[in-house]
């Protein structure tokens, strides 16, 4: 009821409130609270598929659960957006450059931005380097921070373009934010040096595995062999 009374864009400090009300068998009140959140037809809907995930057990980890919260806060954005004018597709298009004029139009949708809602929109931006634009301004706002999904992302997304350099600068920011990538993330990238046969950024992607903690694999070290097979 706190909540409701909050005059800012509703949005992620709901989900919570919507999921502990149905695990206690309280769908009508989650129904009721997500039609305060959500106009029309869209609140009963996410409720209904929030207690088919909940009696089917169907979120089995936290990146199940992450990308069903994700699909809410890109719903959120929507709504958001279309108080403007805008929606988010014509978000993610007015993002095919990267200039001073998109900053300004950025900053004046006043958009609360989260690392999810942020992960969701870089996903759809086509041109890599334009995402690490907007992903390098987004983590120099104050208050934000991306979460290791997204650095994760977007650092496959330049390996696969061939942008090692800024791929080994991404993993180098996010250990500064004190995030380590996974061993699965790690091997992709290792896979994408070896396809492009540059064995000096592979064997920086294998420091990082002994940095991060992790132990390597044989899809580790696969892509190494083939890489500097190749190179005799």
């Amino acid at each position: 009821r706190d909540l409701s009374q909050v005059n800012y864009p509703r949005g992620e400090e709901f989900f919570p409130v919507l999921k502990a009300l149905i695990k206690a068998g309280k769908a009508d009140d989650a129904s009721a609270i997500a039609r305060q959140i959500w106009p029309g037809d869209a609140a009963d809907s996410w409720v209904q598929k929030m207690l088919k995930l909940e009696k089917s057990s169907e979120v089995s980890g936290e990146d199940d659960e992450r990308r069903f919260d994700y699909t809410l806060l890109v719903s959120d954005l929507k709504l958001r957006t279309h108080k403007l004018g805008l929606s988010v597709t014509s978000l993610v298009k007015s993002l095919s450059c990267w200039s001073p004029p998109v900053v300004t139009a950025l900053e004046r949708m006043k958009i609360d931005w989260q690392c999810g809602l942020a992960f969701e929109v870089i996903k759809l931006i086509e041109d890599v380097m334009i995402a690490l634009n907007f992903f390098n301004w987004l983590k120099g706002r104050p208050g934000f921070k991306h979460d290791v999904y997204t650095y994760s992302y977007l650092a496959i997304q330049l390996a696969q373009a061939g942008k090692f350099n800024s791929m080994l600068a991404l993993i180098l920011q996010s250990q500064d934010d004190g995030l380590h990538m996974s061993i699965s993330t790690l091997n992709t990238l290792l896979r994408y040096c070896s396809i492009a046969n540059r064995p000096k950024k592979a064997l920086r992607i294998l420091c990082f595995v002994r940095e991060f903690g992790l132990e390597a694999n044989e899809d580790t070290y696969a892509p190494l062999i083939h890489l500097f097979s190749r190179e005799r």
